[in-house]
């Protein structure tokens, strides 16, 4: 209340300052001055400013005992329900807080690079510089990624025009930089290579944690396991009994290069693959399915090569089908749309004959699950 009275005191100064009531206050360098003004005014006036100060006073008390306080409701308040002072329930949904959460924050895409078949031709220290421009680049802005949704429909809605330039760049996009469209993935896989017999793969990442578990598998018997976690590679001999330790140094250095730089020539015209560093730390399962990079600077990097052959569903995933010629060799890709995982590849020598494969058999993506760990036995 007093708090109360000081403001109504306040205003009734501001009110009638220009009328010569409360117009000035004490001040010590100026108190004949003041003597001389104040001394102007009646003994009537003073009676009256005296009225109106009380007034004042009596009306601001009044509403002080009729009027309610300000109510504010905030989404901290814990109980399910507000009450108003006759205990009327009020539905918390139904009334606004006083400071809305903020619209979330909209992703921002890079452009997808359209692909240029010729080549580059860099020397060894253009070469190096390019990669210290694209770790700088990393740094400053991190993953560069392309708007996945946009693109995938525009393929699927073309139809029988599937091998357009944007297309096929967006394809060979996803394959080159699989790592940055997810985070968690374990599945199985077949991979035979000369027609040899088939390996069985069993595998675990979570790219964010930086683990990783891979088993693989002949027809009858478990030949190898690998767990990664803390920067230290654990490798298991299954049929000796072997245990490796590996200690990486320190986490991969990550880079953004055009696409269009990721397969070029030196000077002496040898190609030269820049590649991410396959951040799943799996074995077979991460270049052969999960990172598939290798097989798109070595089966698409010529565009007159290949072509897209069509989308299908596979492990309830979209894919886009691709085949194409390599020299005397021939292949066919089953990638999935959004995420650049490879699905499967068929590899054939000049006379159909399937020298290699990778398949796989099952895929989780981003799903919840623990990766397993080494302990020591």
């Amino acid at each position: 209340m007093n708090n109360r009275l000081e403001y109504l005191l306040d205003e009734a100064f501001k009110k009638h300052h220009d009328t010569g009531i409360l117009t000035q206050r004490f001040d010590p360098e100026r108190t004949k001055n003041t003597a001389r003004v104040t001394g102007r005014y009646s003994p009537v006036l003073a009676a009256v400013s005296a009225v109106v100060v009380l007034a004042l006073v009596f009306v601001g008390i009044s509403r002080m005992k009729t009027e309610p306080e300000p109510r504010v409701i905030t989404s901290s308040i814990p109980s399910e329900s507000v009450s108003k002072p006759d205990s009327t329930p009020v539905d918390e949904s139904s009334v606004q807080d006083t400071a809305p959460d903020p619209a979330p924050k909209q992703e921002t895409y890079a452009e997808l690079e359209l692909h240029v078949n010729e080549r580059p031709v860099y020397t060894w220290d253009e070469i190096e510089k390019l990669t210290e421009r694209g770790t700088i680049k990393y740094e400053r802005f991190g993953r560069q990624k392309i708007d996945v949704e946009k693109y995938a429909n525009e393929l699927k809605n073309s139809k029988k025009e599937y091998n357009t330039l944007q297309n096929k760049s967006f394809v060979y996009h996803m394959m080159l930089n699989s790592i940055d469209y997810y985070t968690r993935a374990k599945g199985e896989m077949t991979y035979a290579f000369n027609a040899d017999e088939p390996f069985y793969y069993y595998f675990e990442t979570d790219m964010e944690k930086g683990m990783s578990y891979e088993s693989c598998s002949g027809s009858d018997r478990l030949i190898n396991e690998r767990y990664y976690s803390d920067n230290e590679l654990v490798e298991i001999n299954a049929d000796t009994g072997e245990i490796s330790h590996t200690l990486r140094s320190a986490t991969p250095v990550e880079w953004v290069i055009s696409d269009n730089d990721r397969l070029v020539l030196n000077t002496d015209g040898e190609p030269v693959a820049l590649h991410r560093n396959d951040l799943t730390n799996l074995g077979v399962s991460g270049n052969s399915c999960l990172s598939p990079w290798s097989y798109a600077t070595k089966y698409l990097s010529d565009f007159d090569c290949w072509n897209i052959t069509g989308t299908k569903t596979v492990l309830d995933r979209t894919a886009v089908t691709l085949a194409g010629t390599v020299g005397e060799n021939t292949f066919d890709m089953t990638i999935d749309l959004y995420t650049g995982i490879m699905l499967g590849v068929n590899e054939y020598d000049e006379a159909r004959n399937k020298t290699g494969y990778a398949c796989a058999v099952s895929l989780s993506v981003d799903d919840d699950f623990t990766v397993r760990e080494y302990t020591e036995k």
